[in-house]
């Protein structure tokens, strides 16, 4: 069936807002579309035959805030090449979207038997001078710069202030990444402070997309760039790097010169300028792309540009310095120009072994890179501060590349003072509620009245006390959310966006479409599946061991935290912890430790390690068992035992296997127990940040929270008090609204021994009662009894003492709330706790066994070896023969 066709096609590296339409028949071929793109376009093909312009298949929509920006086919992941033969029908099966790019026209790539794509340049194949490169790179500015086109109109209305700056009602571009503890926020910062420039080698993030697309030419161009000659791949990057700093500094003088004798144009306009690209117009790559196309094609044939081209940029830097002497405050000028280079993990990431430093070690990209960026200013270095910055650094990483990749050496007491010193900065973050409430009051004061106003209406206080319970800790979680809040313009909505950035960043749910994988950027979870498949790829490495070090790392600060309700410090730094998003480096008493302290992070931690090991299983059953001494088997069973209580008693009837036979003592027992404060995942609180009675008055008065905050379901008292292991409150639900709910507190004590005398059982049931509790700050106990009973809650293993209490379930106490005993040991706990629970206490019981055997013959042994019986005794050889 023929029908015609309507695409909108666009020459590689020039503006969306250039695209041409086509129009062609369904039954045409490629080479048809060809030859009609080069009727079309007469003049800009002139020098080109229809045969050689090669189509590539793309799908790139056009917006306001991409229509000049120039397109690179070198920055595209999805285009497809198209073959002359094919039917234009099976390259377009449905219809074309509207406002989109549906073709990339790349023209051929410079040859010795066709034209140069820079005709109007010097000849590219013979030996190049420094007046030659000047000459062409001459001609690509004054191309660029000419007064009618966009970027020039555009530059010149930011600096002259006419521009105004852009506003968005939706997110801001860049923020979805995962750390966020204030590293671009700290680079940003100093460079509204200082003349600088600022790069991102990420492909969706602040900032011009020049190095990207650097990155980007590098891999479609590997065979030429990372070849096996590592000092030739050194040479060319280094020499692309100088024309990525040439085209910054071009602009960044077009910018000086216009703004003389004026006040528009400062430190902080300019930072704006290379920070927002993506609220504006993307002009330096646009100039970029020009000079990395001419120098690509100069490097196919020369061996000798490195130089020419890095003096040249340091010509033009020393041209800028001092028109910044002669247009800015002293204060912004006799500082170090600095250069931020940010994710530049992704540099350091990208083909280790292909590049060299000045060491001759091999390094990855980010080696040649920086080197250009330190000999930004030549020989006057020291006039310039590169400053790298990203969550996979770690202090290896800042070594190498602050020193042999920086081209000069390091003198012997830079060298000893960069060894003993920190390289990691202690990023505080929020530090309470209190700076949250100033952020927001600082953000109002930057509106009108009534904005202001409305600002107030839309993050109460209490937004501002749940944001830091729930995402204090690192800068961006807590901005985004307040975005989200003003973004969504309803004073109701706070408390819903804060849930859902909560469940963005922790939820371990894997994403199946792009509109979901989209809506979980930053998750937390998925960031760690990404590392951990990433080291998977090759087991014997050293990061493979590092982040199976993670992992375990994780599990372990997850189950203390649920467990033991403290969070983890690890002393010294843990770079790899902190790639994974998860800790922090903190400053404590002097000494830097690795923390995993905020409480997003901790759930997300929770998250994964329970879609890996549901319950903590896994990990319970491996420290048990792995417990070397009784008592510290004892510590490790306390700490699974709230799982096996969540098990029996909530969101179910409590089994009668727990009477051992007998009636139920009290008719709570026929109704549904559930455990106050339980929400879904495992919390525990101790003595260290609560007492008992806050406790037990939080849940049975206050609906498990104190102080608007929620209270874990499970508390260790004190250890050093005689007293129960564990308590915990149980709700039993009525039957209906009228009868209301019992609330009963549970007390339990734990013994995890072999077997138990009358009087060591009756010691271990005195713990949880009424005297005892008392001591642990409990003065009245009745007031949490509010039906007049409390649970008393004997475990032992795998000793049998369910007889000692048979015949007395009920004791009333004088003065006090009747206690109900009830116990779980051998007899009973096979049908009231999990299976493999069990099965662990099982192989505990009898690797102790074995321990204590072992132990048991090596001492006898020990005996029999100093006993004198056992003296060597020396006999004739009539004896000898005789025994023998």
């Amino acid at each position: 069936m023929d029908y015609p066709l309507a695409m909108f096609c666009l020459v590689d590296g020039e503006v969306p807002s250039r695209a041409f339409q086509v129009s062609i028949s369904s039954t045409a071929t490629v080479s048809d579309l060809k030859k009609l793109i080069k009727a079309e376009k007469t003049n800009d093909f002139s020098d080109v035959d229809a045969d050689k312009l090669t189509l590539w298949r793309v799908s790139y929509p056009i917006t306001a805030a991409n229509r000049h920006t120039a397109v690179l086919l070198s920055s595209m992941d999805s285009a497809t090449e198209l073959e002359p033969m094919d039917d234009i029908a099976d390259v377009f099966q449905d219809m074309p979207p509207k406002r989109t790019v549906h073709v990339i026209v790349q023209r051929p790539p410079p040859a010795r038997a066709s034209p140069s794509l820079f005709g109007h340049l010097s000849e590219p194949f013979r030996p190049e001078s420094p007046t030659d490169i000047r000459a062409d790179l001459d001609k690509i500015t004054i191309e660029f710069f000419n007064p009618a086109s966009q970027h020039i109109k555009f530059l010149d209305e930011f600096v002259r202030g006419s521009r105004n700056l852009p506003l968005t009602k939706g997110s801001i571009p860049g923020l979805p990444a995962v750390s966020g503890c204030g590293k671009t926020r700290t680079a940003v910062d100093l460079l509204s402070r200082c003349w600088g420039f600022y790069f991102n080698a990420g492909a969706a993030d602040y900032g011009s997309s020049d190095l990207h697309s650097l990155d980007r030419a590098l891999f479609t161009n590997s065979s030429f760039y990372m070849s096996n000659d590592v000092v030739a791949n050194t040479e060319k990057v280094q020499c692309l790097t100088y024309g990525l700093l040439y085209s910054r500094l071009l602009i960044l003088e077009y910018c000086l010169n216009l703004a003389k004798g004026t006040d528009t144009f400062s430190c902080q306009r300019w930072m704006l300028l290379q920070v927002a690209t993506p609220a504006f117009e993307d002009i330096f790559l646009a100039l970029f792309s020009l000079i990395f196309n001419y120098l690509h094609i100069r490097l196919q044939t020369s061996t000798a540009m490195n130089r020419n081209v890095s003096i040249m940029v340091e010509q033009l830097f020393r041209e800028v310095k001092d028109l910044l002497r002669s247009s800015s405050p002293s204060s912004t000028v006799h500082s170090k120009f600095l250069v931020v280079l940010d994710e530049s993990q992704i540099l350091g990431r990208l083909s280790s072994a292909s590049f060299l430093d000045s060491n001759k070690t091999v390094r990855p990209v980010l080696a040649p890179v920086l080197y250009a960026f330190r000999r930004l200013a030549g020989d006057a270095s020291k006039d310039v501060c590169v400053m790298p910055c990203g969550t996979g650094l770690s202090s290896y990483d800042l070594t190498w590349a602050g020193g042999s990749a920086s081209g000069d050496k390091m003198s012997t007491d830079e060298y000893s003072a960069a060894e003993f010193s920190d390289t990691v900065v202690d990023f505080a973050g929020w530090t309470d509620e209190e700076a949250i409430r100033s952020y927001v009051k600082r953000l109002g004061k930057g509106l009108g009245n009534e904005a202001e106003k409305r600002l107030e209406q839309l993050i109460p206080p209490e937004a501002i006390s749940r944001l830091f319970r729930k995402l204090r800790g690192r800068f961006r979680p807590i901005v985004s959310t307040i975005e989200d809040i003003i973004v969504t313009d309803d004073p109701m909505a706070w408390e819903q966006r804060i849930l859902e950035r909560e469940y963005r960043l922790t939820t371990a749910y894997i994403p199946l479409t792009d509109n979901e994988r989209k809506r979980l950027e930053g998750n937390l979870c998925g960031e760690l599946r990404r590392m951990f498949a990433l080291v998977r790829q090759d087991p014997d490495s050293v990061a493979f061991a590092e982040f199976r070090n993670v992992e375990a790392t994780l599990r372990l600060a997850v189950a203390t935290y649920v467990t033991q309700g403290g969070y983890m410090a690890f002393k010294g730094q843990l770079p790899s912890l902190v790639e994974a998003a998860f800790g922090r480096i903190r400053l404590v008493n002097d000494t830097y430790c690795t923390t995993i302290d905020e409480p997003f992070a901790l759930l997300a931690a929770d998250n994964y390690c329970l879609s890996i090991d549901p319950n903590y299983s896994q990990h319970r059953h491996d420290q048990l068992e792995r417990s070397p001494t009784e008592r510290t088997r004892g510590k490790e069973w306390e700490f699974s035992i709230p799982f096996e209580m969540v098990h029996l008693f909530h969101k179910k009837t409590v089994s009668t296997r727990l009477f051992h036979g007998a009636e139920p003592p009290h008719e709570m027992f026929q109704r549904e127990a559930t455990i106050a404060g339980w929400s879904g995942s495992m919390r525990t609180t101790g003595s260290q940040e609560m007492t008992m009675d806050e406790f037990l008055d939080a849940h049975v008065n206050k609906n498990s929270l104190r102080d608007d905050e929620p209270v874990p379901p499970f508390f260790y008292p004190e250890e050093h008090l005689s007293g129960p292991d564990i308590v915990f409150v149980v709700r039993f639900s009525g039957p209906d609204s009228a009868s209301g709910d019992i609330v009963c507190p549970v007390f339990v004590q734990l013994k995890l021994c072999v077997k138990l005398s009358a009087s060591e059982v009756a010691q271990a049931h005195s713990t949880v009662q009424p005297s005892k509790i008392k001591r642990h700050g409990v003065n009245n106990l009745s007031d949490y009894c509010k039906h007049g009973h409390f649970i008393s809650l004997i475990v032992c293993y795998p000793v049998e003492v369910a007889d000692y209490f048979l015949d007395r379930p009920l004791t009333i106490h004088k003065d006090g709330p009747t206690e109900i005993t009830l116990t779980i040991d051998d007899s009973n706990i096979g049908d009231l706790f999990t299976e493999r629970h069990v099965k662990t206490l099982e192989n505990t019981k009898r690797r102790a066994a074995e321990m204590a055997a072992t132990s048991k013959e090596v001492k006898r042994r020990k005996r029999e070896k100093s006993s004198p019986r056992n003296s060597q005794l020396i006999l004739s050889p009539a004896q000898d023969d005789k025994m023998a």
